[in-house]
């Protein structure tokens, strides 16, 4: 009877220790996998060789094969988790390196964009300048006592009246006296040519229109040796004469002419540099010397297109 009434209790008491063990294991499993859950990511560095994980880790499947005693090794080598780790880490690192050539390249290519626009710039500032030296000056009016005619002035030829003849008569003695004869009135004498230019070298600036051309005539007492070009993107005609002095006004404005605006004249060593401002484009048709005769000066003429 004693025996039958202590079993139901040994029987609870063991029960009772069973559940304890079940929720004690229970708790433990739960603590290690929040353990694991809350640990820091790990971080793969390059440079160190990294620690090669566990396959059954990595792998869970891989426990049943343990326990059946097959060797993980076979089909995950230590020294090929390394190698693929590591491509991983260069994987990474090549990336975030593309990432910054890829900025740095476009910060070039804005650099470049600059330098361009830059030199662009300095481009026109320079041609400004270069207008500004050679036609700035001309702007100004000259003075009076150093004013040059250049218009030219076409006259018609003077016509020729034939005089009115009387037929000759009879005298007593037979003889036939000359005819008479009106003579048309003398002509008017031209006006005196404008007397020659004094002074050594480019003595005087004419300019003459024609029909189809515009002529520049620069008088010369002494060499007469010249090149000449004409820039029509700077709407400049440069004179270059390499052994001739200036003695003609250093600038002149030209009202009413086409092509030609204005002239500049600089010394340049034993020669002389003379800029035509033109008013539009235009190319030299013609360019030659002419000697002068009888103690009138030589002449530099060019002859631009309208």
């Amino acid at each position: 009877m004693t025996f039958m009434r202590r079993a139901p209790i040994r029987f609870s008491l063991l029960l009772m220790v069973t559940a304890a063990s079940i929720s004690l294991a229970a708790c433990t499993g739960r603590d290690e996998q929040l353990e694991r859950d809350l640990a820091a990511p790990s971080r793969v560095d390059v440079l160190s060789p990294p620690m090669s994980p566990d396959p059954s880790e990595m792998h869970p499947a891989l426990q049943i094969a343990r326990s059946r005693g097959l060797k993980t090794n076979v089909y995950f080598n230590e020294e090929l988790q390394q190698a693929v780790a590591r491509l991983h880490g260069m994987e990474e690192t090549l990336g975030r390196l593309q990432s910054d050539l890829q900025g740095t390249a476009m910060a070039m290519q804005r650099v470049e964009m600059m330098r361009q626009e830059v030199e662009a710039l300095n481009i026109k500032i320079q041609g400004i300048q270069e207008r500004l030296l050679y036609a700035g000056p001309a702007l100004a009016p000259a003075p009076a006592a150093e004013a040059v005619v250049t218009e030219t002035v076409t006259t018609p030829a003077p016509e020729t009246v034939a005089g009115d003849t009387v037929m000759p008569e009879k005298t007593a003695s037979g003889q036939i006296s000359k005819p008479v004869v009106d003579e048309a009135p003398a002509k008017k004498a031209d006006k005196a040519a404008a007397p020659a230019p004094k002074g050594d070298g480019v003595a005087g600036v004419r300019i003459g229109v024609h029909p189809d051309r515009v002529r520049i005539v620069l008088d010369v007492n002494g060499p007469t040796k010249f090149t000449s070009n004409v820039d029509n993107g700077e709407k400049l005609l440069t004179v270059e004469l390499p052994s001739t002095t200036w003695s003609a006004p250093k600038t002149q404005a030209f009202k009413g002419l086409p092509v030609v605006d204005s002239y500049m004249a600089q010394s340049e060593g034993k020669g002389t540099v003379v800029a035509f401002t033109l008013k539009g484009d235009t190319k030299v048709l013609d360019a030659k010397t002419i000697k002068g005769e009888a103690g009138k000066p030589s002449r530099i003429v060019i002859d631009l297109s309208k």
